[in-house]
């Protein structure tokens, strides 16, 4: 088997991996919007509809723009999901609804972390200012969009009344958008260094191949 047809491979085999990965995701946003008046603040449901039409994207029209944002999105959901699970329990994301484990690690593990390893393999990180600026404008639609509904979480309103604990959204959302372009930058900066090692081996490999021939 040559490079060509082992790359071929590899391309079909990420194919049917991103195909699996929308299936489970629409199966996921489909149960989960099915029960939510104004399900998109959530921001697990509104990372995962990104991931999904990102992939989508990237499968059908190669187009990998959104791809490099929704991977940076689901790793800032993902950390705070996890650090509120962890810190303040449960309830406090999920009010009286009990999830199941297959819920928790889907939504919070499987789902964004299979985004960011394709996002990673496809090399969607290729521009940063443009990838940021997508990353803040998208985090930024669904922090207004919550604003407007009302969050979702147990744990950003207030008990009695219902309304937003700002002292609380507001300075959670910034260390989202802060993290989310950490992490942008961290995979801009990989890509680089992958990239000149790329170009270097090729030079390497051609000088080594003309030397040959003389």
């Amino acid at each position: 088997m040559d490079s060509m047809e082992k790359r071929q491979l590899e391309k079909e085999n990420i194919e049917i991996v991103c195909i699996l990965l929308c299936l489970l995701i629409f199966s996921r946003i489909a149960k989960q919007t099915s029960s939510c008046r104004y399900s998109l603040n959530f921001v697990t449901i509104y990372s995962n509809t990104l991931s999904l039409f990102a992939i989508l994207s990237m499968l059908y029209k190669n187009n990998k723009k959104l791809l490099a944002s929704a991977s940076n999105i689901a790793f800032s959901m993902m950390i705070a999901f996890w650090t509120v699970y962890i810190s303040c329990g449960e309830k406090a994301l999920y009010g009286r609804h009990d999830p199941t484990d297959f819920e928790i690690w889907a939504d919070h593990f499987i789902i964004p972390l299979s985004t960011i390893f394709i996002s990673i393999i496809k090399q969607s990180h290729c521009s940063c200012i443009q990838d940021m600026k997508y990353t803040i404008l998208l985090s930024f639609g669904w922090f207004v969009y919550t604003l407007v509904t009302g969050p979702a979480y147990p744990f950003l309103r207030q008990k009695k009344t219902k309304s937003t604990k700002y002292n609380i959204m507001v300075p959670l959302f910034m260390a989202f958008v802060i993290l989310s372009v950490i992490f942008e930058y961290v995979n801009f900066k990989i890509f680089e260094q992958v990239q000149k090692k790329t170009i270097d081996y090729e030079k390497a490999k051609k000088k080594n191949q003309s030397s040959k021939e003389k």
